[in-house]
């Protein structure tokens, strides 16, 4: 709120646009391909462990949990491989810098 006073209408309203479409596509287009992505290219890792146990069964039970290790692994990958590493001191900053002068009104 401070941010949108201090820059101004137009540019805020330019910010609060750019954020709901960097929104939208992520939720409509980059997340979404990531998943299918990733669960074609398992599907198509698991259909080989498939055609595998057909011919070597014992095979099957060591395969599996590499398998799954890294189907975790690039889980993981997807859900916090975007994140920055200097959010929270950011966050931290911000919430310093902003609410600095509002303990001696609250009476903190």
């Amino acid at each position: 709120m401070i941010y949108g006073l201090h820059s101004g209408r137009v540019s805020s309203l330019r910010w609060l646009l750019s954020m709901a479409v960097s929104l939208a596509e992520s939720v409509f287009i980059t997340q979404p391909l990531k998943v299918l992505g990733f669960s074609a290219f398992f599907a198509l890792v698991l259909r080989r462990a498939d055609d595998e146990e057909e011919l070597e069964l014992p095979l099957l039970g060591h395969l599996s949990g590499p398998v799954y290790l890294g189907f975790l692994w690039m889980l993981l990958l997807v859900a916090y491989g975007q994140r920055n590493p200097s959010a929270y001191h950011f966050n931290r900053h911000l919430e310093r810098s902003l609410t600095r002068g509002f303990s001696d009104v609250l009476g903190f």
